[in-house]
């Protein structure tokens, strides 16, 4: 499925192509019609000290169950118990203290 950039978190392509605007054009509406519906980091601008310290960690710990279940030292279930331990090693924290934030600097 081409979703018109090379990776999800990647900005919108370039699209040149000299002397040919319709192709140009083709390409960008079709860019624009499979990203419409992306969304952002809902945490852009927000500021939590637990993450700022954290979430690196939390986040390779994670992604380590991930690789595990993948590559099947891990089954399936494992997942459950990895998420459990994010959330209490400090990533209910970290939504919290998003939150916070989010809540004293609303978006404008």
């Amino acid at each position: 499925m081409n979703i018109g950039s090379l990776y999800l978190c990647d900005a919108a392509r370039a699209i040149y192509s000299p002397g040919r605007p319709d192709t140009v054009r083709s390409a960008w509406e079709h860019q624009k019609d499979v990203t419409s519906k992306a969304m952002g980091n809902p945490t852009y601008g927000l500021y939590s000290e637990t993450g700022a310290r954290k979430l690196s960690t939390l986040n390779r710990k994670l992604g380590d169950t991930v690789d595990s279940i993948i590559a099947g030292r891990e089954p399936v279930s494992a997942w459950k118990g990895a998420v459990q331990t994010f959330m209490s090693d400090g990533a209910s924290t970290i939504l919290e203290e998003y939150q916070a934030d989010h809540d004293a600097n609303p978006p404008r």
